[in-house]
């Protein structure tokens, strides 16, 4: 039987007990549970990265319309000393 992706899984995660120090304060300080932390601490860190290449294309479309611009108005200062 297949998994959905909305089913929780149970997953053995391993990192130092500094790290596992850092998230437990962390938890502490925002009321959850250790592993609710950690599940919104990946959850965002995907969240920001989708958010980044989504800026990344933003700023590559602006450019192609600004290069398009560019070429738009070569084009009009040619006709208009052609008349």
């Amino acid at each position: 039987m297949s998994r959905s992706p909305s089913d929780i899984v149970p997953l053995q995660l391993r990192l130092t007990e500094a790290l596992r120090r850092k998230i437990e304060r962390a938890a502490e300080k925002n009321g959850r549970s250790l592993n609710s932390e950690m599940v919104l601490r990946l959850t965002q860190s995907f969240v920001l990265e989708d958010a980044a290449q989504s800026a990344k294309q933003g700023v590559e479309d602006l450019r192609q319309m600004q290069e398009d611009m560019r070429q738009l108005r070569e084009r009009l200062d040619r006709l208009e000393r052609k008349s």
